[in-house]
Parts: structure tokens; C-alpha cells; sequence
């Protein structure tokens, strides 16, 4: 894969899968949203109205919230929930997409009514958002990114672009998370769907022939592995999902596309 230099990527000439991607170069296309379980979104505390009687809530304004609260903890990111995400094997559900529309922190707690007032929103609040502790991040100054390891056998479950393709700098979200040992830095590759090829030249007895001829076996097709074409760095890391930057890709972004390791 060609590393040339570029504003986002630093080539290292001994390694070029090793680099220093600074932080400040790709933080505007990170995503700070979350994937948790259906369960766990709906059973965190809710909005359900303001102080100054608006259907929207906007920065700085005093909302009013219910559900179970940790007395240790003051800071809140307010969630919507987003899409599910399916296994692509299994098609049990991995997670629910939990899209940060801005954080609160808490004024006054009583039971299960809390008070807070909204910051940094980047949509407006509304009744039916609900509060999860602030996750934050690990994100350093600076990567160093390595390959994993390990093998790395992991489907696209979404790009985060909202479109059916993606490209550099956008978000994938991957079905594999820190229970397959993946972790944050961590720099995978995106390859291609394997080519499936006929031999129609091959020696064959008359009646392997005639099975070909009908359509009735596929010895003659012959699996070759699809081209590694892009490289991907894993900067936010779930239970059993990853998200990951595409750093550099000589093609289209697809959802049928592989993760693997370079």
C-alpha cells in the first residue's frame, strides 16, 4: 500500500504500516458516539421537560430528568438512540447505535428526579433523550498505530458517512470490539470480497464434465483472496464493536468489504 506523505498520514520508512498520525490532523472526523445494548438505552434516565416550559432544549437550559442515578457521578453525555446493529452471521443484535447530541451535568438529585443543565449540544435535546455517564476518551495526542497480533476476521456493519459507501476519513463501525482483544490504535485493512474463478481447463473425468455442463458442480471454481486496498485505524472500542478512520483507500468503501489484518 502506498504511504506518501500526506496531512494525515506520516510515513515511516522502516515500517509503513507504523506512523505517526497526529491527533489534531483527524479529530474533526471522529465519531464520539457510543454502541451500547437495547437494554442498557432504554433503561438509562430520561429527559422529559425543561424549566422554561419549551418543547426543545438548548445550551444552558435546566432540564428535568428520571431514572437511576450514580451519586458519584455529575457528568452526563445525552443520548438518542440510532441503529441497530445486527450480527451478519447470526443476525442477533450486537448494539444499538447511541448518537451524543451533547452532555449535561447535574444541579440537584432527589430519588429518581434529577436536574441538569445542557452544554455543548450539537442537536437539540428533546423529551426521550436519555443520560449515560460520560465514557470519554482514550484518544492520545498522538498515534502509533500497529497491526494486531492476532488474525483479524471482521465485517463492516455500518459507515457512519449515512451512505451505502464510504471513503478516507470516513467511520466504519466493525462487529469486532475489546472481547475479540481489539483495541484502541490498533491499524487494520479493508480487502475485498474473494474472486471466485472457473477452470474450464482443468482435467476432468466425463462425468465431472457433464455435472460442469449442468451446472451441477463447482470443483472447477477456484477462490482467490480480494485485494487489500485500504487501511483503517480503530480509535473507539466496545465490548463487540469497533469504531475505525479510514485513513487511506485506493478504491470505494463497501459494506461487503472485509476487515483484516495488514
Amino acid at each position: 500500500m502506498d504511504y506518501a506523505q500526506s496531512d494525515s498520514l506520516l510515513r515511516s520508512d522502516e515500517n509503513p504500516w507504523v506512523a505517526l498520525i497526529p491527533l489534531d490532523r483527524i479529530s474533526s472526523f471522529l465519531s464520539l458516539n457510543v454502541v451500547i445494548s437495547e437494554s442498557e438505552l432504554n433503561n438509562a434516565p430520561y429527559l422529559f421537560g425543561n424549566r422554561s416550559g419549551k418543547i426543545f432544549s438548548s445550551n444552558d437550559d435546566v432540564v428535568y430528568a428520571k431514572g437511576n442515578w450514580d451519586d458519584s457521578i455529575f457528568s452526563y453525555d445525552i443520548v438518542r438512540g440510532g441503529s441497530t446493529y445486527l450480527d451478519p452471521e447470526t443476525g442477533s443484535e450486537i448494539g444499538v447505535e447511541g448518537q451524543i447530541i451533547g452532555s449535561a451535568t447535574v444541579i440537584e438529585r432527589d430519588g429518581q428526579n434529577a436536574t441538569l443543565t445542557i452544554t455543548n449540544l450539537i442537536a437539540e435535546a428533546r423529551d426521550g433523550d436519555r443520560f449515560i455517564p460520560v465514557a470519554g476518551s482514550s484518544i492520545e495526542a498522538n498515534y502509533f498505530p500497529q497491526p494486531p497480533s492476532f488474525d483479524v476476521d471482521a465485517d463492516i456493519l455500518d459507515i457512519m458517512s449515512g451512505r451505502s459507501m464510504g471513503n478516507q476519513y470516513d467511520t466504519i463501525v466493525i462487529n469486532k470490539g475489546s472481547s475479540d482483544r481489539l483495541q484502541i490504535g490498533d491499524l487494520v485493512a479493508l480487502q475485498k470480497p474473494d474472486n471466485q474463478i472457473e477452470d474450464n481447463y482443468g482435467e476432468a473425468t466425463l462425468g465431472e464434465e457433464f455435472k460442469r455442463a449442468v451446472g451441477l458442480s463447482e470443483d472447477h471454481i477456484e477462490t482467490f483472496s480480494g485485494e487489500i486496498y485500504a487501511s483503517v485505524l480503530i480509535y473507539r472500542v466496545f465490548n463487540n464493536t469497533s469504531f475505525g478512520i479510514i485513513l487511506n483507500a485506493d478504491d470505494i468503501v463497501r459494506r461487503d468489504d472485509k476487515v483484516v489484518t495488514p
